[in-house]
């Protein structure tokens, strides 16, 4: 299973707190492409990310680390 079979798996069992440490992951390796290929990031995870914080009512949360 791949991580994007896995996070849609993940989100349908409603178990958002694993689906956001994979998509941080994902986030993560995009943006570390990015920097190497001088490339911009696709909006998509981001918009994925607060999707799933919204589900799981994690309103106030600090993603600056």
């Amino acid at each position: 299973m791949n991580t994007y079979e896995e996070l849609k798996e993940l989100k349908k069992a409603k178990r958002y707190d694993k689906a956001i440490s994979i998509e941080m992951t994902l986030i993560e390796e995009a943006e570390e492409e990015s920097r190497r290929e001088k490339w911009g990031v696709s909006p998509a995870p981001y918009l994925e990310l607060a999707k799933l914080y919204l589900k799981n009512k994690a309103f106030f949360v600090n993603i600056s680390d």
